[in-house]
């Protein structure tokens, strides 16, 4: 059985999306498997990843789940801040804010600013600097790093809440352990980080 990628397109700003108009939505086009490339297929399941996503709210998450999350961010925030004094921190600190001129999102610690994709490359790599960020155990990988640093780079950009970044958080893990799992169902080949981002 050759494995199919499940990918949806869902433009939505912050109100709750309902069942009804993720039905109706453009999904993306269909492809086929051949050789190393996976088929992009719609499915049901799009629509309930979509619905998650779209909907999911700080306050209604159980508060196992807060604490958790919570726990994650303190975890890969440390990390990050000790990262940034690494020389791989410096030289993406130095090629973002060269590649990705702006002033959307903060490099931790440089005192520099960046478009949002500059911010989160550099401050994932900090995350990463010397291996303490955390492990999936189900994905072979460290997902708080490409998270915490998107959802913060994103976050300042959109000038979004506390509550707003956390619930990115939690979503961000949940898909991430997710798609971790479904690659290495269908995988031998451990790409670290990479497996999932």
């Amino acid at each position: 059985m050759k494995p199919q990628a499940r990918i949806s397109q869902l433009t939505a700003d912050s109100r709750v999306v309902t069942e009804k108009e993720l039905s109706s939505a453009q999904w993306s086009s269909q492809m086929s498997y051949s050789g190393d490339f996976m088929s992009i297929k719609p499915a049901a399941g799009d629509r309930k990843v979509a619905i998650f996503i779209v909907n999911n709210r700080w306050d209604d998450l159980p508060a196992p789940v807060r604490r958790k999350t919570l726990m994650a961010l303190l975890d890969t925030l440390g990390a990050m801040i000790v990262g940034t004094r690494t020389r791989i921190s410096n030289i993406t600190a130095n090629y973002a804010q060269r590649t990705w001129k702006g002033h959307q999102a903060s490099i931790i610690m440089h005192g520099k600013k960046a478009q949002a994709i500059g911010a989160a490359f550099t401050n994932a790599y900090a995350a990463n600097g010397i291996d303490i960020d955390d492990n999936g155990r189900y994905t072979k990988g460290h997902p708080g790093s490409q998270i915490l640093s998107t959802a913060l780079a994103v976050a300042e950009q959109e000038n979004a809440s506390g509550s707003q970044l956390l619930a990115a958080l939690v979503v961000g893990y949940e898909v991430a352990f997710r798609a971790g799992r479904c690659w290495h169902d269908h995988h031998k080949t451990i790409q670290a980080n990479g497996s999932w981002v």
